[in-house]
């Protein structure tokens, strides 16, 4: 049971975009009424422990949507107690994300999925934010970031990302129905908590009333 007009945020954006450093500073901020709930990759225990990004097809795709269901769950259970509390619940990465790599490998020549994940993870109990914030860069900022050997293909595809920025910017609010805050995430870190912190503040004052 979540504290009186808790607000759930969830951090949305590529690897490395400083989603960790700025959920780090949320929670500071927030402190003692705050709680973090780690990416699905950090709750299954890595990399290895969760479907292959790429699908072959959309049986695939189906039956890792359903792993990522079934972490969305244990990663809510594990965190409990300190959600009880919160007034700022710190989500890195949600259902939303889920979709958004599916919307876009669709787009890019992968399966044929969007329609059956959407009706999937709309009607399964997932962690359900109030206010999301996209951490965005631009091309040249996200190939900047990328370490030598990474073959993430949010990077390295600039069609697959072009397509996940649209699913944000242009899907993703009338789809959660709830606000989707782009931040500048290509500046400094103090900067890009500074803007979080004001789109939830704005939040905080809508769910008060």
């Amino acid at each position: 049971m979540l504290a009186e007009h808790a607000l759930v945020v969830a951090l949305e954006g590529p690897s490395y975009s400083g989603k960790s450093t700025l959920a780090s500073c949320l929670v500071d901020s927030y402190a003692p009424h705050a709680a973090l709930l780690p990416c699905y990759v950090d709750v299954a225990g890595g990399d290895a422990a969760v479907p292959p990004a790429f699908p072959a097809d959309v049986a695939a795709e189906m039956a890792a949507l359903e792993q990522f269901v079934a972490i969305d769950d244990r990663r809510w259970q594990q965190q409990s107690a300190s959600i009880e509390a919160g007034l700022v619940v710190v989500v890195d990465r949600c259902w939303l994300s889920l979709l958004a790599h599916v919307y876009a490998l669709e787009r890019t020549g992968g399966p044929d999925a969007f329609e059956a994940a959407l009706a999937l993870l709309q009607t399964q109990d997932m962690i359900r934010p109030d206010l999301v914030l996209y951490l965005s860069l631009s091309e040249q900022d996200r190939v900047a970031r990328v370490p030598d050997g990474y073959h993430d293909r949010w990077y390295l595809d600039p069609a697959f990302n072009r397509q996940i920025d649209r699913f944000f910017r242009e899907v993703a609010s009338d789809l959660a129905g709830v606000p989707i805050v782009s931040l500048d995430a290509g500046g400094a870190s103090d900067e890009v908590c500074a803007q979080a912190k004001a789109a939830i503040e704005t939040q905080l004052k809508q769910v008060s009333r």
